[in-house]
């Protein structure tokens, strides 16, 4: 068994040299591929090729022609996006799973926390902000070894608490490596983008708990063909994750992902327009779109996956002086979080919308006062809600 490390290589012509130097061939004028064959053509081996992304080119190339040699050794490829190359198999390897006491994510953490601070040990107390930590971080095992580190500063609850800044928390401290380093390792998959992949990956970054492809081309500005272009080209580079839903495909950002894309977003000075873009996405199919093609229930349905995304673009126009626009979103929207008694989402958001339009548009105050009596009312009868959202027609009055 070889293993060959691409990590330094940065010329696709030095990939055979690269694996010759791995076995401990003499390296010579010739061909190193046809050199390689020849040397391995009655050997069972495996020549393990590691990080191939960045040299995906020449890695399939040099499997081609390998594999063509019919010899009995074998390739496996580590890498951010399939090699494809007849007769690949692949194993896509999926985040640590954080949900209990006893999980990969939680058991590396302790092996990992214990190793850096032998006095660490998980307790009733602290079993719930661990496993919190671990899901936190996506589950990724890099960014799970880092957080352990820092158990010899810091305990559960504060390390939970910093995670808002993920990126500097985990830097590794003071003799940290470049290859170590968790942001250095999304920048390694970010930099290997052309320019257009870039500018959609950092878009990504404004949506919330998931986006379908209508979405993605609204806040990038792209067809609809286009975008699906992009984010197939994106899943295939294991940047974002495919996550269906019972009526439309939709995609997501793993958490720790998605704060390295708003990162960049906010350095290129991107954000403003593309939450711009993004509320006006969400206002239009809320206000325009849906009131047009859709009864107020099928418009609820179709909002509910988005919840989050309504309520972050809620925020982002509050924000920006946009206090009509805002309330009329909500207003629209409110449906939605009735379909899963989310009440509690959307009440402090209609008062907030009351007490900044009363002043401004009397109509829309009426009517957001009266949706906001419906939701109260389902509050103290949660029964309401089984038959359709807040002010809907389908809605079964209470009996009192």
């Amino acid at each position: 068994m070889w293993f060959v490390d691409l990590t330094a290589v940065q010329n696709e012509a030095d990939v055979p040299g690269a694996v010759t130097t791995s076995l401990g061939l003499p390296l010579t004028t010739g061909d190193a591929t046809a050199q390689i064959v020849r040397y391995l053509a009655d050997k069972p081996a495996l020549i393990i090729l590691a990080n191939c992304e960045h040299l995906i080119d020449a890695c399939a190339g040099f499997t081609e022609t390998f594999l063509a040699g019919k010899g009995p050794a074998l390739i496996l490829a580590t890498s951010r996006e399939a090699v494809a190359v007849d007769g690949e198999q692949i194993v896509v390897l999926s985040p640590l799973t954080s949900d209990s006491a006893d999980s990969p994510a939680v058991r590396l953490f302790i092996d990992r926390a214990t190793a850096a601070e032998p006095r660490f040990e998980l307790t009733a107390s602290n079993s719930e902000t661990v496993a919190s930590i671990c899901a936190r971080l996506d589950g990724m095992p890099l960014a799970i070894e880092l957080a352990a580190a820092r158990m010899t500063v810091m305990n559960p609850a504060e390390l939970l608490a910093g995670l808002d800044n993920r990126f500097q928390l985990l830097s590794g401290g003071r003799r940290r490596q470049r290859a170590r380093t968790l942001e250095a390792t999304l920048d390694w998959s970010y930099d290997l983008l052309d320019a257009e992949d870039q500018r959609v990956f950092r878009a990504l970054g404004v949506f919330v708990d998931g986006f379908d492809i209508e979405a993605v081309a609204a806040v990038t500005t792209l067809t609809r063909a286009a975008a699906f272009d992009v984010v197939e080209a994106l899943v295939s580079k294991s940047l974002v994750d495919r996550a269906d839903h019972e009526t439309v495909v939709r995609f997501r950002l793993l958490e720790t992902v998605k704060a390295y894309a708003e990162d960049r977003l906010v350095d290129e000075r991107e954000a403003a327009a593309i939450r711009n873009r993004h509320f006006d996405h969400f206002h239009r199919i809320a206000t325009v779109h849906g009131r047009i093609n859709a009864p107020e229930l099928l418009l609820s349905r179709r909002l509910r996956p988005d919840r989050s995304n309504i309520t972050a673009a809620y925020g982002w126009a509050s924000a920006t002086d946009q206090s009509v626009r805002a309330a009329e979103l909500i207003l629209a929207a409110s449906g939605a979080f009735g379909l899963d008694s989310a009440w509690f989402e959307v009440i402090p958001l209609l008062r907030r919308s009351i007490e900044r339009c009363a002043a401004i548009d009397t109509d829309l105050t009426e009517r957001l006062k009266g949706d906001l009596a419906g939701n109260l009312v389902s509050v103290l009868d949660p029964g309401i809600q089984q038959a359709g959202p807040p002010n809907s027609e389908l809605r079964t009055p209470p009996t009192r």
